[in-house]
């Protein structure tokens, strides 16, 4: 377990109420905004998921979902990734090319029960360009600055923090 030291979860504007505050996603542009009151006080470009199932028919679909969520679940650092159900239905670990293990990912904010998250992405650079599969890639520091401000307010000794999330709309 990575321990963080406190600057890296002190709250940013807490005492905003949970309706003020809201996350605004543009995948046409590849743009995320955050909003206090109508105003936007955090923006930046991201790497969202690539259109479509490019990972050759798995059923794993690598588009990020449009819609209206909310913040379900804060993690400061989760192991991603798809291999572990490969190899329970291959028996070889690396059986798909396409899939990967990622240790650490750090800042991550679910936003579905199926996965999708923003959170932080130390294996590229290619913010404003689609290619993650599904989630919302932001630059380390960028995700850390949304882990923070969105709510739920994190816990400092908890491994994941729960409860009444920041609103996240996605639209084109």
């Amino acid at each position: 377990m990575r321990i963080f030291p406190p600057e890296y979860l002190a709250p940013i504007s807490p005492e905003v109420p949970y309706e003020q505050k809201r996350i605004e996603l543009n995948l046409s542009t590849q743009m995320v905004y955050a909003y206090e009151y109508g105003n936007i006080v955090f923006e930046t470009n991201i790497a969202s998921g690539i259109p479509g199932d490019p990972t050759g028919g798995t059923g794993i679909p690598t588009t990020t979902p449009a819609g209206e969520y909310s913040i379900l679940d804060k993690v400061p650092a989760k192991h991603m990734g798809y291999s572990y159900f490969s190899s329970q239905t291959s028996g070889n670990l690396l059986a798909d090319v396409d899939n990967y293990v990622l240790p650490g990912v750090p800042w991550t904010l679910f936003f579905t029960r199926q996965g999708h998250a923003f959170h932080g992405t130390y294996w590229h650079e290619n913010f404003g360009t689609p290619m993650s599969k599904g989630c919302i890639n932001m630059r380390n520091d960028e995700a850390n600055w949304l882990f923070r401000w969105a709510m739920p307010v994190s816990k400092p000794d908890a491994v994941a923090t729960r409860g009444l999330g920041t609103v996240v709309d996605i639209h084109y």
